[in-house]
């Protein structure tokens, strides 16, 4: 593209074909080109005009499949590989919702080192082998107390302390009405430690009236 011609200070004649420079000798080998009256030419040919036919795959060939099928434009521009028409919302599996937005990008695509070729290259892992549960990323301050439940199922990407999608009439044993609707959630919800570990255990044994409250009509 002219871009490239200016970026590399490459020089081209009235048809378009590259003009012999020391600049751009190293583009063609000798075999393709052709000979003038008075320089040659170098026949700017090349078969496939994919950048991978220029540029190394800095991804350790992570994406070796989508070059392979849409090409490095599909995300890049010529302007300037860091420039990119990337849309994570769109092109991926994971969209990026509330905090996750102001997230660094580096924080889930770690730089790792992969030896596809015995370089030991340091690469960029945008493909995140993995599926997108939020155990993946982030503790379970829960300890395992809801294995079997999902983080989404309770919390949002705005905030874990956001309970917006938890009601504990319908998601637990115990309705809340009337005086129990004032306690505080610390009151049943207590600190506990297991194997050093502290956390809020919110799956209690608390059911009964007198688990809780003193048997008053039993005292002397």
């Amino acid at each position: 593209t002219p871009l490239h011609d200016v970026e590399r200070g490459l020089k081209r004649n009235e048809k378009g074909a590259l003009i012999n420079s020391e600049k751009n000798s190293f583009l063609l080998s000798k075999s393709n080109r052709n000979k003038t009256e008075n320089h040659a030419v170098l026949m700017f040919k090349n078969s496939n005009n994919r950048c991978a036919d220029c540029h190394q795959n800095p991804h350790c060939n992570e994406f070796s499949d989508r070059i392979e099928k849409v090409g490095c434009e599909s995300c890049h521009i010529t302007e300037s590989f860091k420039v990119v028409k990337f849309d994570h919302d769109k092109d991926t599996v994971f969209p990026l919702k509330g905090e996750h937005k102001t997230a660094n990008c580096y924080q889930c695509h770690q730089k790792i080192s992969k030896s596809h070729d015995n370089s030991g290259k340091i690469c960029t892992n945008f493909y995140k082998e993995r599926d997108a549960d939020c155990s993946h990323c982030h503790t379970d301050v829960h300890l395992g107390e809801f294995s079997n439940k999902k983080c989404s199922d309770c919390h949002d990407e705005s905030s874990f302390k956001s309970l917006t999608k938890f009601d504990h009439n319908r998601d637990s044993n115990f309705i809340l009405d009337g005086k129990h609707l004032e306690v505080s959630c610390s009151r049943c919800h207590q600190t506990v430690e297991v194997n050093h570990k502290k956390f809020v255990k919110y799956r209690t044994e608390l059911k009964k009236c007198i688990d809780c409250h003193d048997p008053y009509h039993f005292k002397k």
